[in-house]
């Protein structure tokens, strides 16, 4: 892939251990996309969950917009499990939400704290079982993530790696084409 306005090759990531020093996985405009890829660190210096304007502000280059039109600087994930491990471990990113990003029809998997996930509350279903899609405030589902179409409860993903801890699984796209999830 081809990035930025400096035309550099580049390669999607979900972590910056998929990344040759000195680029680190970030939000990155590619060929007319926006999507996590191996790039040159930002400018930005706000770290996580702390106040940005602009995907700029922040060190990841994600400035997540919530229900107030504030906007947090916030970790890209590929799946709860991906989020559990964001470092320090009491970060409490419990969830991964696909968040679309401005100016671009793409969603992005952003690790989110459980009180900040537009799909509600943690349920107790585990990926593969009947799950209600049009819950608002409450999930079935453990991965807080319901397929509208399939009615499963399953978990957002990048690489069938992030669906090891759901045996029998690989990383597809979705009955709706902006997320990959287990299947």
């Amino acid at each position: 892939m081809c990035a930025g306005t400096t035309k550099v090759c580049t390669d999607a990531c979900c972590s910056d251990a998929d990344c040759a020093s000195p680029a680190v996985c970030r939000r990155t405009y590619v060929e007319g996309h926006n999507l996590f890829a191996c790039a040159v660190p930002p400018g930005g210096t706000t770290g996580n969950d702390t106040a940005c304007s602009l995907g700029s502000d922040c060190t990841s280059g994600l400035c997540a917009v919530n229900g107030s039109g504030f906007g947090e600087c916030k970790p890209h994930g590929c799946g709860k499990t991906s989020c559990l491990a964001k470092t320090p471990p009491s970060s409490g990113y419990g969830t991964c939400a696909y968040l679309q990003t401005s100016g671009a029809p793409e969603f992005l998997g952003t690790c989110l704290h459980n009180a900040e996930n537009p799909q509600g509350s943690p349920g107790s279903g585990v990926v593969g079982t009947p799950c209600d899609p049009t819950k608002t405030f409450t999930s079935d589902c453990k991965t807080s993530f319901c397929d509208a179409v399939t009615k499963l409860c399953t978990d957002v993903c990048c690489v069938d790696a992030d669906c090891a801890p759901y045996p029998g699984t690989k990383c597809r796209p979705a009955s709706n084409p902006h997320f990959l999830t287990c299947q």
